[in-house]
């Protein structure tokens, strides 16, 4: 298990000895990042764990179980806990607040879009601001949509914010991290059996105060469009299904007598209508049958593929997108294009 040492390191050894200890988290639809401080115990944003009891993180081919143990939306933290037998492969050291200064160099590490982990950006810290009673590291690092919830690191390894959010569609390089020393006051908290959710003291979370400080701009807020975005898609990806459905049975009917000699998917065959560019081989008095199955199968297509986009344009992942698929029966290659 790597420890990370205190002195100022080229950065490609920092990002080296950083990222092993950053994973994926996976609370239902939502993603986002979080990091080992401890063997078992990571550190991730209140709202990438929302009302969830256990998550899943992913690091490479590790992927493990984690506990909610306690959420503080005040200052939108978490800590995780993973399950018995899981171990982190590295260990990042919370910084302190005299560790930050103004002008410089940190690189932030987190999922992009969910989906691209281990991905690492580099800016200075701009400006340290307090927000009621949350102090918050500004920076011109790039924060993406799934980085919520990673590491905030110096050019010493040490983590000295947490990624909370970036500020709106009209703003240029304003990330914003949770400074880490409201992660080590969340760390000293007695341990509990269920879920410790820790009753904000003043605003409701970062995102809400920075309105203030943004001169009434709210900061970038995706994850209220992205979870809408997601149950639009899942209400589509419900009614197609029932359709594919009765594709199935239309095909298990008409098949064996039409097109025998057809190779299909195991699982909804007549996505080979979709799939194959020229004209099926059936047999003489089943062109009717096999052209109504094309126009069904094209106008799932069509409603998936506006879907997807709708759905990609709100801020839902890709990965998200594929789970919803899957979960209906619907995970076809060709929708992944």
């Amino acid at each position: 298990m790597t420890h990370l040492a205190a002195e100022v390191r080229p950065l490609e050894d920092v990002v080296a000895a950083v990222v092993p200890g950053v994973v994926s988290v996976q609370a239902g639809r939502a993603r986002g990042t979080a990091f080992f401080i401890g063997p078992d115990r990571l550190i991730t944003n209140a709202h990438v764990v929302g009302d969830a009891a256990t998550v899943i993180l992913q690091a490479g081919e590790n992927r493990w179980r984690a506990r909610v143990v306690t959420v503080a939306t005040g200052s939108d933290l978490a800590v995780l806990q993973l399950d018995a037998g899981g171990r982190a492969p590295a260990v990042l050291p919370l910084g302190a607040p005299a560790d930050v200064r103004v002008g410089q160099e940190v690189i932030a590490v987190g999922s992009a879009l969910g989906v691209l982990s281990s991905t690492v950006t580099r800016g200075i810290v701009s400006a340290v601001r307090r927000v009621g009673t949350v102090t918050l590291i500004q920076t011109d690092a790039a924060i993406n949509p799934g980085n919520s919830g990673g590491p905030l690191v110096d050019r010493a390894g040490r983590v000295i914010g947490v990624t909370t959010l970036k500020a709106g569609a009209q703003a240029e390089s304003l990330g914003f991290a949770v400074a880490a020393e409201h992660a080590s006051a969340l760390l000293e908290r007695p341990r509990q059996t269920a879920t410790d959710r820790v009753t904000p003291s003043a605003s409701d979370g970062p995102a809400t105060g920075l309105e203030a400080v943004l001169g009434g701009t709210p900061p970038a807020s995706a994850d209220a469009g992205r979870d809408a975005g997601g149950a639009a898609y899942e209400e589509v990806l419900a009614a197609a299904g029932r359709q594919a459905d009765q594709l199935d049975a239309s095909w298990t009917r008409n098949a064996p007598g039409c097109a025998p000699d057809i190779r299909t998917p195991a699982r909804r065959p007549w996505l080979v209508v979709l799939a194959e560019d020229a004209p099926l081989p059936v047999r003489n008095g089943c062109r009717d049958w096999i052209a109504s199955m094309t126009a069904a199968a094209r106008s799932i297509d069509l409603r998936l593929r506006q879907a997807a986009e709708e759905a990609r344009r709100a801020g839902v992942y890709p990965g998200a997108l594929r789970e919803s698929r899957r979960r209906h029966g619907l995970d076809w290659d060709g929708w992944d294009r």
